[in-house]
């Protein structure tokens, strides 16, 4: 059995229990927080049993410059900045400190070590959310 497949199964089982967590926690306090993160794991599951998916299937990864691969992440990313904004404390909110900046040369450099992989408006975008994500969590 090929690593990627059983990295894949793993991903696709985190992307699930996630979701069913989620679920769970919406149906028990029905907060629009809750609301995003159901949509945050949907997005990623059904990019996660695609990908798993193809790998089954044609025995290769899809292209990763193909905007199809990655938009159920992309999307996924979006419903994850919804959740953050929407379930931050107010406290946490005025809280600045110099660590928070991290991210900002840690992704820049993660960005230029993907540049030559290809899709470069994937990895912009993508490289922008999580670096404010990642920011607004350290908060």
């Amino acid at each position: 059995m090929d690593i990627a497949i059983i990295d894949n199964s793993i991903m696709l089982i985190a992307a699930i229990s996630g979701l069913l967590y989620s679920l769970f926690r919406y149906i028990e306090k029905p907060r629009r927080g809750w609301l995003y993160m159901i949509g945050f794991f949907m997005m990623h599951l059904l990019s996660d049993y695609y990908w798993t998916i193809y790998v089954l299937v044609i025995h290769s990864e899809p292209d990763v410059a193909g905007l199809s691969t990655y938009f159920g992440w992309n999307m996924g990313y979006i419903f994850l900045l919804l959740t953050i904004l929407c379930m931050r404390v107010p406290v946490s909110r005025k809280y600045f400190h110099p660590l928070m900046l991290l991210p900002i040369p840690l992704n820049i450099w993660q960005f230029i070590l993907y540049l030559p992989y290809g899709g470069i408006i994937n990895n912009i975008f993508q490289g922008t959310v999580l670096t404010v994500i990642s920011i607004l969590c350290l908060q």
